[in-house]
């Protein structure tokens, strides 16, 4: 039997820390810091820089909860990820590939 592999958002980052959200004024999430080209991430127009605040409606403090939501995913699955970009919230639709 085939057994898909991991799925994967398509982008990295790292958790903001409390000091990191102060000066820079962001919300709680994930600070985006590479986002792999071909991904529906990329295509989606998700770049460097844009902060992950909750994927289907959870919310996203760091990379083991990003993981930990992607866990209950296969390659294939649409979520709706918000994003804070420019001081602003936004929704987007990613299909997860595989890792």
């Amino acid at each position: 039997s085939f057994a898909p592999g991991r799925p994967c958002a398509g982008f990295t980052g790292e958790a903001l820390t409390n000091l990191d959200r102060q000066i820079y004024q962001l919300p709680k999430g994930i600070y985006i810091t590479k986002v792999t080209p071909g991904t529906d991430a990329a295509i989606q127009g998700i770049t460097p820089g844009d902060v992950l605040l909750s994927i289907d409606g959870t919310p996203i403090a760091d990379l083991e909860g990003l993981k930990a939501v992607l866990a209950h995913h296969i390659p294939g699955d649409m979520v709706s990820a918000r994003i804070f970009r420019d001081g602003k919230e936004q929704t987007v639709q990613i299909k997860l590939s595989e890792e």
